[in-house]
């Protein structure tokens, strides 16, 4: 199967400015894939080199096997959602409005669009009654999000691009739209692609990250790959800085390394909880509370390996001392 996105030696110049340089990259099909780093990165350009708002000035970009470019523009953008930090909600339209304009546009019966928008807003929490017939003005902030969010998803696109979507919201809508994106890709399977500067974000939402700097891709992995096998120091200190910023934050893909882990079932050790590679350490030190070890498993249930209160002191004690 074919990568859903894939960059060939992308480049990107403004002028005599070079924003994007040798830029080698896959996305897989049905992935969450965030591109992360700071502000003048080159991440948003590489999201906007997708959809085509901006095209190389060398390289390839392919979308499903196929050149960016050979796709008729309205074809190539009706393939992918696109959800932005600046909600850009229509003003003049209703929330039903605004959610079904794709559909609508492509001919979908007036009698279908009213019950997609109602299984949409249920599905974020959003009772249709209330705000089917609201205007965004009259929308908090994280709600117009979730109903950008809807929009972009709505004509269910295989590709969705979110760029910095949750990054001008507070701290507790951030979170719950965080956890909504992770909800709804499981349900359709879509492939996204997620830009912010936020490393405890990515590390959240992505099934893998790529870290970028001065318009350079310097790792794309997982978590775990990242947290074992940094590519050079700047990436380790980018990921280990996230640790720092809130401990109890931490997702444990960040301790699924060297020592840190113990690969064999401990003998003796009945009834041993499970928890996601994804979940927060804050959700470890409430496990180990009751239970001697607890089993880490990934995203998919796969067994990667079991922590105990040792590690947990072991790998606080590294991380401090990383952080002096």
């Amino acid at each position: 199967m074919a990568a859903a996105i894939e960059f060939q030696g992308v480049a990107k110049k403004f002028g005599e400015n070079t924003v994007i340089s040798g830029m080698d990259m896959e996305i897989k099909q049905g992935e969450r894939f965030v591109l992360v780093g700071s502000s003048g990165s080159g991440k948003t350009t590489s999201l906007k080199m997708i959809n085509r708002l901006e095209d190389p000035s060398a390289g390839q970009v392919m979308i499903n096997g196929k050149l960016a470019q050979e796709y008729p523009l309205q074809e190539l953008r009706w393939m992918m959602g696109y959800v932005l930090q600046q909600i850009a909600l229509f003003p003049n339209m209703t929330v039903a409005q605004n959610i079904t304009l794709i559909p609508e546009m492509k001919g979908t019966p007036r009698a279908q669009l009213k019950e997609m928008t109602d299984s949409l807003l249920d599905q974020v929490g959003l009772d249709p009654q209330k705000y089917r017939d609201r205007y965004p003005k009259e929308l908090s902030g994280g709600e117009q999000q979730r109903v950008g969010i809807l929009r972009a998803i709505s004509s269910q696109p295989p590709i969705v691009l979110m760029d910095e979507p949750f990054s001008a919201l507070d701290p507790i809508s951030r979170e719950s739209l965080q956890d909504l994106v992770i909800k709804l890709h499981k349900q359709l399977g879509n492939t996204i692609v997620f830009v912010t500067h936020d490393m405890d974000e990515a590390l959240k939402i992505g099934d893998r990250i790529g870290i970028m700097s001065q318009g350079q891709l310097l790792q794309a992995a997982t978590p775990q790959e990242i947290a074992r096998h940094p590519a050079n120091d700047f990436v380790r200190d980018f990921f280990a800085g996230s640790v720092a910023k809130n401990i109890y934050e931490t997702p444990l893909s960040q301790l699924l390394w060297g020592e840190n882990i113990l690969q064999q079932k401990p003998q003796a050790a009945e009834d041993i909880p499970n928890l996601r590679e994804d979940a927060a350490l804050r959700e470890l030190f409430t496990a180990l509370s009751t239970h001697d070890y607890v089993r880490v498993q990934s995203r998919s249930g796969q067994d990667l390996g079991y922590l105990n209160r040792q590690l947990l002191v072991n790998y606080l004690s590294a991380s401090e001392k990383q952080g002096e």
